[in-house]
């Protein structure tokens, strides 16, 4: 019985954590040197890398307008978007690290 008990404890730290981990990502900001704020969630860093995959010819100074993390808009370089690509996954790479 206490190992049913033990592994149901083990199960609900696990959710717990997960849960924690999921809102933690989804809260992600940065900021880069030219103090621009982005949002860092997954679903961010997805449309960034997007953004840069398909103008990778242009950078680093071609430009694209970007709803930042505020909800302003900006025109911003792509070598500033991919500072905040790198800044996005290192502080995801932070979270799932303490969580696991």
């Amino acid at each position: 019985m206490s190992t049913q008990r033990d592994s149901l404890a083990e199960a609900a730290m696990r959710a717990i954590a997960q849960r924690e981990r999921a809102e933690r990502t989804a809260a992600i900001t940065v900021q880069t040197v030219m103090g621009n704020v982005f949002q860092g969630d997954e679903v961010s860093q997805s449309r960034m890398v997007r953004v840069l995959r398909a103008m990778e010819e242009e950078l680093p100074d071609g430009t694209v307008l970007w709803i930042m993390a505020d909800n302003s808009l900006a025109e911003i370089t792509l070598a500033e978007l991919e500072e905040a690509l790198r800044l996005s996954v290192a502080e995801q790479q932070v979270i799932w690290l303490e969580t696991h």
